[in-house]
């Protein structure tokens, strides 16, 4: 079994294979951690930024800088400021293909991203604040909220 993958805010693992509500960690009776290494091997690599509020537009910042990355948008998740909010957070669950790379920049709250390893089984990866998590083109996934809001 492999050593807990937890850095930087970023934790992952192999699911069980329950339909129960999707916002619940879903660790098999055995938890069995994805290494670093691992996710790597899959396309999926993380970064963290400073925590700090202040902090946060300057590391962002020179984070896409570094990355060549040129376009950016702000999305709030949240029953207060998305219409038709359960409808959507439904959609992010059912499992679509990502046919160019993603990078999702963790503002507030958390929530899980799961992809499929070379074998078919789903890896469950937490994002908490300050993470950043890029999921490579061509890669099937879902993405859930756990039961705090993720911007």
């Amino acid at each position: 079994m492999a050593a807990a993958f937890k850095h930087d805010g970023i934790e992952a693992w192999y699911m069980d294979e329950s339909m129960e509500d999707h916002r619940l960690p879903h660790h098999r009776k055995l938890k069995l951690f994805v290494s670093s290494d691992q996710l790597k091997d899959l396309g999926v690599l993380s970064w963290q930024l400073n925590k700090e509020e202040d902090k946060f537009d300057d590391d962002l910042k020179l984070f896409c800088e570094s990355k060549g990355y040129s376009n950016q948008f702000l999305i709030e998740l949240s029953p207060e400021k998305l219409p038709n909010y359960e409808v959507l957070i439904e959609k992010f669950y059912v499992e679509h293909l990502h046919t160019v790379e993603e990078v999702h920049y963790i503002v507030e709250g958390s929530g899980y991203f799961d992809v499929r390893d070379e074998s078919d089984s789903w890896i469950r990866i937490a994002a908490k604040k300050g993470s950043i998590i890029s999921l490579p083109a061509v890669e099937f996934i879902t993405a859930f909220l756990l039961t705090q809001r993720i911007t």
